[in-house]
């Protein structure tokens, strides 16, 4: 099995900063490099990168870009993607720059050598790369320099992973993984010590696969085995391991060693789906291999196909953003068996691994599989139930991908949640509250039976095919709740985190989606689930105090009534409704509704928040200066506010209607938008000569009237624009994408003379289409 991370290179690790534009470079080492067109250069690259400005950062890449056979379209996508890493500070730090004399001779290089790059990730973790880097610049034969590509020395790589199939090597399906590539063969050796092992455990080094030099790994081929330690899925994190890199040496000069601390923050439990060919396959030869891709977040892709009888066919690990390839390794064999493996690497390097076996035209190949509750191999199924015995309790699961992952509360301790394995209609979980789950789903019905334990505490579950939903609630009270949706209806359980109370109730779900129950606290929840995206949102309200509610889906089940239907499939994706939608990683969200938002009341969970950001084009902090960043965090007992000071950034308190914003989450969650609609109209140019809706330049806006971005262009004109012309009222707007990792775009110049499309497509963005601005979605409009 391959599980050597390819290094992104320089420029994906230099483009992880902060939205918070915290970024650093130290000088250029000048008494080695007086050349102004190759300052200029580094010059414009810095800012690109400071701003975020992937295009710019494109515009600055040679076309002709390869990095040890990654292309300009594939690392341009991992830059997209590393831009989401480093959510506090970002330094770069040079340690020399060798010229060359003349920019408009091609073919002469700039050598630029880079002694590390350290970034603060989203938990609050510091991260050196590693260093001994050389990145070239070329000449473009006019007069300038263009980025060619990252001739490094020797990088690392690491990351934890997780298998769907408990039995592969490392049993328990999690692990921990660590390379290191040495193109040039520069190493003589290389140590690793941290939890779990020895000081002077040896990583081993093999060939590098399609390219020069070696790759050292903690993974030894020989055995099969790796040299880090097994994990369970209860595993504390961070933890970190030190490596130490003895170079060859040179000459009678003592070997050079370096030293590192290798960070690891979480498991990535999202796995890729629907894996094809799956079984018989029947089609033609060469097959297209294709996938569908994880929920939430930004992936690339690394494939492996091999015949069963253990001979590694093909691997290929430079397939950033597609989900299926068309296969040109060695000719598979009419009649052979082969499995073919997809490991999807979030921005942090973390690791999920699925595997399907296919036969080509072959009925008698093993295949992967779920078992549970109807669904199908490689789907996500809901059950839920109750629990009994010295605790009793009430408990969701979503269950497939080798995995399950359980949501419930405990009559006697509360909410509870847990992971564990799933495999062969089997599953065992751990859970927050120190008891373990094990139970079995029966094939054909879907019923779940099985036990708990807890210390001294025993007991027995049951259940059966339903949806699963968790969520919040604020207002005068507060708390957590967890509801499944089955043939009974729609069962919800929850605690006042106020009163410190349980309640629980039952209704029906209506024909349109929509619910009404009144529950054992007296409290009657009214509201609805998006059939599209799983999103519940709705008010509460009992004899002293009243609040809004949102949740999002787990699992759907198959085989329940109502919303989703027979086999019904969703996820948490999206944004729109009554209600925010996020995913882990950034998101750019808005209130398109009428009543304001508290920052600390609606984002003030640090355990699902780390940054909260809006941008004020004017203001009454006479500390500041205008247009600025409003800044919050959960993760610190005042806010943030004083380092929003010391950054010269006012304190976000309040997000108002019509606003839109940055939510950096740790974990997928909604927040409920309340009010009537804000309209376009809101925004519109003056017809009097007085101030318009919007200042000239970038504002930071939402809707709550559903507009597309060509209706939104035309309705803020002062006057009606004639039929068939599209007016110039904004320059540009954009929306995140951030599931896609990726920007809408919509100009009305464009649009008017139809070379809209094209450009998206020649800028590798997103179109709107008919797509409308939502509710709940922040988008950035420019005007003249």
């Amino acid at each position: 099995m391959n599980k050597f991370s390819k290094w992104p290179g320089y420029l994906a690790a230099a483009a992880l900063l902060s939205a918070s534009g915290a970024y650093a470079a130290t000088p250029l080492n000048s008494t080695s490099c007086t050349d102004a067109g190759v300052l200029s250069a580094l010059t414009a690259f810095e800012t690109a990168v400071a701003a975020k400005d992937a295009t710019a950062v494109g515009n600055s890449i040679d076309t002709n870009y390869l990095n040890k056979g990654e292309n300009k379209a594939a690392f341009m996508t991992k830059v997209n993607q590393a831009f989401t890493k480093f959510s506090t500070s970002f330094s770069i730090t040079y340690s020399s720059v060798v010229c060359s004399a003349d920019p408009n001779t091609a073919g002469l290089e700039n050598v630029i050598a880079f002694e590390s790059m350290t970034g603060v990730d989203a938990n609050n973790v510091t991260t050196t790369n590693f260093n001994r880097q050389h990145f070239v610049l070329k000449s473009n034969g006019a007069g300038g320099w263009t980025n060619y590509g990252n001739q490094l020395d020797f990088g690392t790589g690491h990351g934890t992973w997780v298998y769907t199939d408990p039995s592969m090597p490392n049993s328990g399906g999690f692990g921990t993984w660590i390379s290191l590539e040495d193109p040039l063969s520069l190493i003589q050796s290389v140590t690793v010590s941290g939890p779990g092992i020895a000081a002077g455990a040896q990583l081993v080094s093999q060939p590098n696969t399609g390219s020069t030099g070696v790759s050292w790994s903690d993974w030894n081929p020989a055995t099969n085995i790796s040299v880090l330690p097994n994990l369970s899925a209860s595993q504390s994190f961070p933890f970190a391991y030190t490596i130490t890199v003895t170079e060859k040496p040179v000459g009678t000069a003592a070997p050079v060693v370096t030293t590192k601390q290798l960070n690891f923050t979480a498991f990535n439990t999202n796995f890729a789906s629907a894996l094809a060919p799956s079984g018989n396959y029947t089609g033609a030869l060469p097959p297209t291999l294709s996938w569908t891709a994880p929920p939430g977040g930004s992936y690339s892709y690394g494939i492996d196909l091999w015949n069963l009888g253990g001979t590694l066919n093909y691997t290929n690990w430079n397939l950033p953003n597609a989900t299926s390839y068309v296969y040109n390794g060695p000719a598979l064999s009419t009649g052979g068996c082969y499995a073919f493996q997809v490991t999807s690497t979030d921005v942090y390097n973390n690791q999920s691994t699925i595997v399907s076996n296919f036969g080509v035209n072959n009925s008698t190949c093993s295949t992967s599989s779920v078992t549970g509750g109807g669904t199908a191999p490689g789907t996500m199924g809901g059950f839920g139930g109750t629990f009994g015995g010295s605790d009793t309790g009430y408990w969701g699961a979503g269950v497939g991908n080798g995995m399950v992952t359980i949501n419930g509360f405990s009559n006697t301790t509360g909410p509870f949640s847990g992971t564990g394995t799933f495999s062969n209609g089997s599953f065992t979980a751990s859970l927050s509250n120190g008891a373990t789950m094990t139970g079995t789903v029966d094939p054909t019905t879907g019923a779940i039976s099985g036990t708990w334990t807890n210390g001294t505490q025993t007991g027995t579950l049951a259940g059966g095919p339903q949806s699963i939903f968790t969520g919040t609630y604020t207002g005068s009270d507060a708390g957590n709740w967890v509801a499944t949706l089955g043939p009974n209806g729609l069962n919800v359980l929850g605690v006042s985190t106020t009163t410190n109370s349980m309640f629980a109730g039952t209704g029906a779900l209506s024909a349109t989606n929509t619910f009404s129950i009144t529950t054992s606290s007296g409290s009657t929840l009214t509201g609805s689930i998006d059939p599209n995206t799983g999103a519940v949102s709705g008010t509460w309200t009992n004899s002293t105090g009243s609040g809004t509610f949102g949740g999002t889906l787990v699992a759907w089940a198959s085989g329940t009534t109502g919303i989703g239907g027979t086999g019904g499939t969703g996820g948490t994706g999206g944004t729109g409704g009554a209600a925010i939608s996020l995913i882990s990683g950034w998101n750019l969200v808005g209130n398109g509704e009428s009543n304001p938002i508290t920052a600390a009341t609606a984002f003030g969970d640090s355990t699902k928040v780390t940054t909260v950001w809006k941008w004020e084009t004017k203001g009454t902090n006479t500390s500041i200066t205008y247009p600025n960043w409003a800044f919050y965090t959960p993760t610190q007992a005042d806010g943030g506010a004083a380092y929003a000071a010391s950054k010269g950034y006012d304190f976000l308190t309040t997000i108002n209607p019509g606003e839109g914003f940055w939510v950096n989450a740790k974990a997928s969650f909604t927040s409920p938008l309340s009010g009537s609609a804000v309209s376009t109209s809101t925004f519109g140019d003056s017809a009097t000569g007085g101030a318009n809706g919007l200042p000239s330049g970038w504002s930071l806006i939402a809707v709550g009237d559903n507009p597309t971005p060509s209706a939104f262009n035309k309705n803020i004109s002062a006057t009606p624009p004639a039929t068939g012309v599209i007016p110039t009222n904004v320059i540009t707007i954009w929306s995140w994408d951030a599931t896609s990792a990726n920007w809408y775009f919509y100009a009305p110049s464009l649009d008017a003379n139809n070379t809209l499309s094209s450009y998206i497509t020649s800028k590798s963005y997103l179109n709107y289409g008919t797509s409308t601005l939502t509710p709940s979605t922040g988008f950035w409009v420019n005007h003249p």
